[in-house]
């Protein structure tokens, strides 16, 4: 049991660091890297709250204009499948019509997390194209 004992615990301090290198790779998604300079004010950019606000705002537009160009795309399928039915009326209840809502922290933190230690590869670009790529059924293999 004691040389069990070694492994167990090697393995429970890095179950515990998991959340711990998520919530550090955040900057370099919100920031462009970890080594951002200062914001427009002088401030360095982790402690500017308008430079985290703004980019924070930026990235969640992004990922609600992914989600609503989703929307659309199965409205359209949707649409698409009913004419070959030769039915007279269709109605698609969409709870989000109008009111799209995501939880932006949430894709955020599931994409750094995706990203495991490649943290040099995280950007809005990269984050816009994996969410593209999942949108349109066609999972990234990073």
């Amino acid at each position: 049991m004691s040389k069990h004992a070694g492994k167990i615990l090697a393995a429970a301090a890095v179950l515990l660091m998991l959340p711990i290198l998520f919530i550090l790779m955040l900057p370099s998604i919100i920031f462009g890297g970890l080594t951002a300079g200062n914001s427009s004010n002088g401030i360095p950019v982790l402690n500017d709250n308008a430079a985290i606000t703004e980019n924070t705002n930026d990235l969640a537009f992004s990922i609600n204009q992914i989600l609503g160009e989703g929307i659309t795309d199965a409205e359209t399928r949707i649409a698409a499948d009913f004419a070959s039915t030769g039915g007279d009326n269709y109605e698609i209840k969409n709870p989000y019509e109008g009111n799209l809502i995501s939880n932006t922290n949430s894709f955020l933190a599931q994409y750094c997390a995706a990203k495991d230690m490649d943290w040099k590869n995280i950007s809005k670009a990269d984050l816009e194209r994996v969410l593209r790529l999942w949108r349109c059924g066609y999972p990234s293999s990073s």
